[in-house]
């Protein structure tokens, strides 16, 4: 249903004519954890990564496709980079792209029809939660870049970020990857982060507390791609009871729900499947879901979500 609303809306923008491209409105800077202004490339990105599968790559290149021949020869030279260049698929902040520039073309920048064609992209791409956040918090500055040449088998990635937002998506045949992803003034993520705290008794709080601390940053933040993660610490999740088990269970699902439904849901069960080695800390205003694959750090409304084996669709 939101893609017809979505196929409608972009037939009849095309039908009056590209016009003139809207101005997007402004919002004002909300405070956000320090991370680092200026990103490195420090990874070699071998789009090798694997998971549970169940993209919908074929879907997701023909919108793809359909939206770069919207764009002007300039634009897709912007817009289109070789799936080599490591530095612009590994350059996402929480800070504005005034900050930290970005690869691709500002979404302000577009046209009405030109957006339409962007957002059934993104209508392809994730779940309908993920669609109503993006909708929802797409921010003023936010960029829009491919990677590769869209396609049902071979390696292509769409990357959009701005202030407080970035989704790196990387598809590969039946493979998917939507991390490293972050997400600012994120209240599902930070709600259930608080529930997750909440629902733990003073002894298990105790016992999940973090011994190293953590500062203002994101451990695995922006920039953070080169850094090892930290020695495990904090409570198995399988040791927890059912109940402390079916939030962190939303916790995780808070971020893997914003991927296409059949991907999204195959990805939650991988890792709901690795609870007896996968850990909940916390300390202060900050909470931690570590496992053999999957990573999430919530630090005040700033969540950041990686996967150890699959960042960037990459081994």
């Amino acid at each position: 249903m939101r893609r017809s609303l979505t196929l409608t809306l972009l037939a009849a923008v095309a039908a009056a004519g590209c016009g003139t491209t809207d101005e997007a409105a402004s919002t004002p800077e909300a405070p956000v954890p320090s991370s680092a202004a200026a990103v490195t490339t420090v990874k070699t990105l071998d789009n090798a990564g694997t998971g549970p599968g169940g993209a919908n790559s074929a879907v997701v290149a023909t919108a793809v496709i359909d939206m770069l021949a919207m764009l002007g020869a300039g634009q897709r030279a912007e817009v289109v980079h070789d799936i080599t260049a490591d530095r612009g698929r590994q350059t996402w902040s929480d800070h504005a792209a005034a900050q930290v520039p970005r690869e691709g073309i500002a979404y302000a920048e577009l046209s009405g029809v030109q957006r339409a064609a962007v957002m059934v992209v993104l209508d392809a791409a994730l779940s309908d939660d993920g669609y109503s956040q993006i909708t929802a918090t797409m921010p003023a500055d936010a960029h829009l870049a491919v990677y590769g040449t869209p396609s049902a088998t071979e390696p292509f990635v769409i990357q959009l970020g701005g202030s407080h937002l970035a989704r790196n998506l990387t598809y590969h045949g039946d493979q998917v990857s939507m991390t490293p992803s972050l997400t600012g003034a994120d209240s599902i993520g930070t709600k259930a982060a608080q529930e997750v705290y909440n629902a733990l008794s003073d002894q298990e709080k105790t016992a999940a507390q973090l011994s190293s601390g953590v500062s203002d940053d994101l451990v695995k933040g922006p920039g953070q791609d080169g850094t090892d993660y930290p020695a495990a610490e904090g409570l198995l999740v399988s040791e927890l009871s059912d109940a402390v088990q079916k939030k962190v269970t939303a916790l995780i699902a808070a971020h893997t729900g914003d991927l296409d439904t059949n991907a999204g849901d195959r990805l939650l069960a991988a890792y709901r499947s690795e609870y007896s080695a996968t850990r909940v800390g916390w300390t202060d205003s900050y909470l931690r879901i570590d496992g053999p694959r999957v990573w999430i750090e919530v630090l005040g409304d700033v969540s950041v979500f990686r996967d150890k084996t699959n960042d960037y669709g990459s081994s």
